[in-house]
């Protein structure tokens, strides 16, 4: 396992740019004990029950025979009953027949149903057949799901579609991440989580099935909170090893912590560096 040492040397002729072109210089401070905050309670091993599909609060999602989308971009959106963005993942492209998206504590604590109720929210899922990176209706496969109480899916391609019309309604801004110096992985899969820190809900999920090369551009709209000076925690990673899951022996991995939001929502710009700390918001898909 990565030790902290190994983590500090890369924080070396790194900076982080903010909204608004304000430019925030890394400093120590951020990388200290955390203050009590749910991301600090997060198992320190990447891993365990706490946060996986066991939780109902943590959103899993397993899509299954897309075999007309493999080499589509797809996204999942988690929408309450008034119709709200809650989370969203963003596969670009799926990548293969299947996809598994977990998401640790997603699903806001009172929205968990009570025994034997129905959950509150459902989700809202379309494949990007038009090609044009948006949602199109009526070119693009879409679909609504009622979303199990146990917070757990498996979805099966269908032709059922249903227009998601009006889209729901953002939490906020965008989260945009700017990345260079990745040419070193370039092919290899990369994804990034972000993660409200107060109440350490994941909003938003970025899978890229493969690295372009040198730069890393890619946003995920609509999921940061519109009030400037919510703290977020960003982590992400390289599948260095290429079995298709996080993997904190072999895999890059790379932690942003207390990431404060501005008005016009979230950008993280950093070089590559030394890999850091483990992941803690990394599970994989169980029923």
């Amino acid at each position: 396992m990565r030790t902290q040492r190994v983590w500090l040397l890369g924080l070396v002729g790194l900076a982080l740019t903010g909204g608004n072109g304000c430019t925030l210089i890394s400093n120590l401070d951020r990388f200290k004990e955390g203050d009590g905050g749910a991301a600090d309670a997060a198992p320190a091993d990447g891993g365990g029950p706490g946060l996986g599909c066991k939780n109902q609060e943590t959103l899993c999602v397993r899509l299954m025979g897309f075999s007309p989308h493999v080499n589509e971009l797809v996204d999942i959106d988690l929408v309450s009953a008034d119709h709200t963005l809650r989370a969203r993942a963003i596969l670009d492209p799926l990548g293969g027949l299947d996809g598994d998206v977990v998401m640790p504590l997603a699903i806001p604590a009172n929205e968990v149903p009570k025994t034997g109720k129905s959950s509150p929210l459902h989700l809202e899922i379309w494949a990007d057949k038009s090609e044009d990176r948006k949602y199109t209706a009526a070119k693009d496969h879409d679909w609504v799901e009622p979303l199990p109480a146990s917070g757990n899916d498996v979805f099966v391609h269908n032709s059922a579609f249903t227009d998601l019309l009006p889209r729901p309604r953002a939490i906020g801004n965008d989260f945009t991440l700017h990345l260079t110096g990745y040419g070193i992985h370039k092919g290899k899969v990369f994804e990034v989580m972000v993660i409200e820190r107060q109440s350490g809900r994941t909003v938003g999920l970025y899978r890229l099935h493969q690295i372009p090369g040198d730069a890393i551009d890619l946003t995920i709209p609509e999921i940061i909170d519109d009030s400037a000076g919510v703290l977020y925690r960003v982590e992400y990673y390289v599948d260095i090893d290429g079995n298709g899951f996080y993997n904190d022996a072999e895999d890059h991995s790379w932690v942003f912590d207390k990431l404060e939001s501005t008005s016009t929502g979230l950008s993280l710009t950093a070089k590559h560096d030394v890999p850091q700390l483990p992941l803690t918001y990394q599970f994989k898909f169980e029923k």
